[in-house]
């Protein structure tokens, strides 16, 4: 079973991007806390997450930089040729968002923090 829960804070603004086909996507990095290390600061680990359309369109919309989400989906492993350096190839491992819960926000247009209590969003099942 691949399944993936995190709960986190954005660590900067969704930005969507538009695929050759017209799907909405977004890439994005959550902090993950993991307490505090032994001079008591505290220690963070980032995860990449990818959402598709619908989940990408409300991240977008109703998150920015700071807001508290959870993420569900699966471990993904990808890889590409750089751009820059030709010949070499990358490797990511990120989570593919299938579904999205709000856990606070601060709405965009008006960048107040209010709780966005319990707003799921899950993208709709295909036929």
């Amino acid at each position: 079973m691949n399944k993936v829960l995190l709960v986190g804070r954005l660590t900067d603004d969704v930005q969507i991007r538009k695929t050759q086909n017209g799907r909405s996507v977004c890439s994005f990095n959550l902090a993950i806390n993991e307490g505090k290390d032994a001079e008591g600061n505290d220690k963070a680990v980032f995860i990449g997450c990818v959402a598709w359309e619908k989940i990408a369109d409300a991240m977008e919309a109703y998150t920015s930089k700071g807001s508290m989400i959870s993420v569900e989906g699966k471990l993904q492993n990808r890889s590409y040729e750089d751009p820059k350096y030709e010949g070499i190839m990358r490797y990511v491992t990120e989570v593919n968002v299938e579904r999205l819960e709000f856990l606070s926000s601060a709405r965009k247009d008006k960048g107040d923090n209010s709780t966005a209590g319990g707003g799921k969003v899950a993208p709709k099942a295909r036929k």
